[in-house]
């Protein structure tokens, strides 16, 4: 065999060996909520689905627009600041953090605070990946079950962010990992404790979802890339009371550093399959689409 041919098949095996490892990441990935069953705000809401200019678009209850949150100022910690929270820092305990001297994780019953998540997105020395050459995605309406399914969408996903030249992260890998899925597993063996210790919680709520709300949240206000992207079927319109819809698109517009939403379908059988079409716009002067809630801490 010669040698160029050698050098290719070699390159071939690891990307084949890369794919298959990543493929089975993803399947025992963390997989965010796709809709909030219980919204986390009253009074229950009947969506009333009336016709849109784009079919594509939810049209938001009008029970949801009388409580949206107005836009709201709030100062975040710059990337890759020394002040961060930072897991491996000795800053007072509100959340997990890694304790040098004893190589172990020191967790109160705290809920990490909105300044704090956006802190874990943006330290670049504790593998925060929110910069300004870094966009942010998020993906909503997608094959998500089984695992293998999962897989693919995932891997369709970054298939094209890898061939449009684009260097993103998502929740699943915007932060420090063995954190996440440390502060996670502590908040969901202990809600009594977590209820118990934060009186932002309203009887019978999640401390959980709470978490997981304020993190998805925490993404859209952490991003410092004018461009960020949506994954979703291109279709059929997203849940009006999903996870996108509800927490990170209405916060991701109000991050001034974002400039555009690009909104693109990876299914290859899709007739839009790849196509990049933009979903809001701050040049166009894009109305801010409703935010119904905001994370309490």
């Amino acid at each position: 065999m010669a040698p160029m041919a050698k050098i290719v098949l070699l390159f071939w095996l690891a990307v084949s060996l890369a794919n298959m490892v990543q493929a089975r990441w993803f399947e025992r990935a963390w997989v965010q909520q796709d809709t909030i069953s219980n919204p986390p705000m009253p009074p229950p809401y009947t969506p009333s689905m009336a016709a849109t200019q784009d079919a594509t678009v939810p049209t938001v209850p009008s029970s949801v627009l009388q409580h949206t949150t107005p836009p709201i100022n709030l100062t975040f910690p710059s990337t890759n600041t020394t002040t961060s929270n930072s897991s491996h820092l000795h800053l007072h305990r509100r959340q997990c953090i890694w304790n040098e001297h004893t190589l172990q994780w020191d967790c109160d019953f705290r809920l990490p605070t909105m300044y704090e998540l956006v802190s874990h997105y943006r330290d670049g020395h504790d593998a925060g990946r929110a910069t300004r050459e870094s966009s942010v995605w998020f993906y909503t309406n997608l094959p998500m079950q089984p695992a293998e399914e999962r897989a693919q969408t995932f891997l369709n996903i970054l298939g094209y962010l890898m061939r449009s030249g684009i260097d993103a992260y998502s929740v699943i890998d915007g932060t420090n990992r063995f954190w996440l899925r440390t502060q996670r597993n502590h908040i969901t063996s202990h809600l009594a404790e977590y209820w118990a210790a934060n009186a932002v919680l309203r009887p019978g709520e999640d401390a959980g979802n709470v978490f997981d709300w304020c993190y998805y949240q925490a993404a859209a206000a952490a991003t410092l890339n004018p461009d960020a992207y949506l994954f979703t079927r291109s279709d059929q319109a997203w849940r009006w009371n999903s996870v996108w819809q509800w927490i990170e698109y209405p916060q991701l517009a109000r991050n001034l550093d974002v400039q555009r939403i690009w909104r693109i379908d990876p299914r290859p059988e899709s007739p839009s399959f790849c196509e990049r079409r933009l979903l809001w716009s701050r040049e166009r002067r894009d109305p801010l689409p409703p935010m119904p809630w905001v994370c309490p801490v």
